[in-house]
């Protein structure tokens, strides 16, 4: 789904809402896992 200014609210987010960085982090080392073809089904 697109959500107008969804993604720029979650990126500012994940400076002030510990959960927002957390799931953030997360995010940030699956697509570096993709990346790598690490991903695991």
């Amino acid at each position: 789904f697109e959500e107008p200014g969804l993604v720029h609210g979650y990126l500012r987010a994940r400076h002030t809402v510990g959960r927002a960085r957390e799931s953030f982090t997360r995010i940030v080392d699956a697509v570096a896992a993709l990346g790598r073809g690490a991903w695991l089904w």
